[in-house]
């Protein structure tokens, strides 16, 4: 069996293709290009992924391929990130990268141009047809399953992945803890990928100013900061695309801490409340586009046109009870107890015991100051974070 296991330079993909490989795949390193990664001081920030997963196989002894996504990443990733921070939402480019470029331009060119039979990728997640495929039966749908390690599990971008190329995706660390997948990489002679530092924050920006980075796509059109409560002009600002719900703007009028409640891309007006209990941070309705189903829509919504399941709308978040409702071409969420700054553009993933059942991108969300709730809101972080159970005991 050929498989391209998708290699980045970091350790989860790097154990992926040890794994297949000692399994006995016939196993190819395929590494993608998807950004002109040439920052502001000339220096390109990929070349050090690209030299660790060149390293990776020749330690492995695995052919590499590298390939270029670029113009694709850009039309169906970029472009479509922009335009949701221009009109006042929060994207989720992570998200729209695994469906368009890693699950489709990907996919595709491995198994349709380079006739492998499957495609891997260093992700935290499991599917019901095994960790390397064991299972498939042709013509059968596959389930997207949580990995085993509950932090780290990234079902959550991978909730808009088709089902065609989950059919033939393996998750070869999907079973692993994190701290294992690292000692594995170390005790096979790769310790300088091992200890380096995981990516985080959004890929294309790196470690660049998220406004400086954003200003050199998007027009500035300044606008007014203002009380949500007393309509007072608070200041000036350069962009409702610098902002999202719950940031706190910078501002030197007074010594009290101003969050960001609403956004009004026409008017250019970021209204802004006093501390983080404010009502208007918190919200527990929403209503979404068509649901992506991964593996089909769930019966009961199917027969009833209601479902009740549990929501992600962030991954670091634990999973928290809702309701769904059909609401014409898409969705009505209810929350069972209100998150902090639910914002367009996001996505609700939808689960059910261990499964990820898909997702639908946010249109609107609802506050408790819409529903004309008044009182403080006392919403305690660590209540939802994702956390290991007592009993797991992890050292890295």
């Amino acid at each position: 069996c050929r498989v391209a296991c998708a290699l980045s330079g970091g350790v989860d993909s790097a154990v992926s293709a040890y794994l297949l490989r000692q399994r006995g795949f016939q196993v190819t390193c395929v590494h993608m290009a998807n950004w002109d990664e040439l920052d502001e001081t000339g220096h390109c920030s990929g070349e050090r992924d690209l030299r660790d997963a060149q390293l990776v196989s020749k330690q492995l002894g695995l052919p590499f391929l590298r390939l270029n996504f670029t113009k694709e990443y850009w039309t169906r990733v970029f472009q479509h990130t922009l335009g949701e921070y221009e009109s006042g939402r929060t994207p989720n480019p992570d998200v729209l990268c695994n469906r368009h470029i890693k699950f489709d331009c990907l996919y595709k060119y491995c198994i349709d141009e380079l006739k492998f039979d499957a495609l891997a990728t260093g992700h935290y997640a499991r599917t019901s047809f095994g960790d390397f495929l064991e299972h498939r039966q042709p013509g059968e749908s596959v389930r997207l399953l949580c990995s085993a390690d509950p932090v780290k599990d990234q079902t959550f971008w991978l909730c808009q992945v088709p089902q065609e190329a989950l059919r033939r995706a393996a998750f070869p660390i999907g079973s692993l803890m994190k701290p294992d997948v690292k000692r594995l990489c170390s005790n096979i002679g790769l310790s300088s990928i091992a200890t380096r530092r995981e990516s985080a924050g959004i890929c294309f920006i790196g470690k660049r100013n998220f406004s400086d980075f954003i200003d050199q796509y998007v027009e500035r059109r300044p606008g007014r900061f203002v009380h949500l409560e007393t309509g007072k002009e608070l200041g000036q600002h350069d962009g409702v695309h610098h902002y999202t719900l719950g940031q706190r703007p910078r501002l030197a009028i007074d010594h009290r801490r101003y969050f960001v409640a609403k956004l009004c891309p026409n008017s250019r007006t970021v209204y802004l409340v006093d501390g983080v209990s404010h009502p208007s941070l918190y919200h527990r309705d929403m209503r979404c586009e068509p649901a992506h189903w991964i593996h089909s829509e769930p019966p009961e919504l199917a027969a009833t046109d209601q479902l009740h399941c549990q929501l992600r709308w962030q991954n670091k978040w634990r999973p928290i009870d809702c309701h769904l409702a059909k609401d014409g071409a898409g969705l009505r969420v209810t929350l069972a107890e209100p998150m902090r700054c639910v914002s367009a553009g996001q996505y609700a993933v939808f689960y059910r015991d261990n499964e990820c059942l898909g997702s639908a991108r946010i249109l609107a969300s609802r506050s408790l100051w819409d529903e004309g709730g008044r009182e403080p809101v006392h919403w305690n972080t660590d209540d939802f974070l994702v956390r290991y159970p007592d009993s797991v005991a992890l050292s890295a």
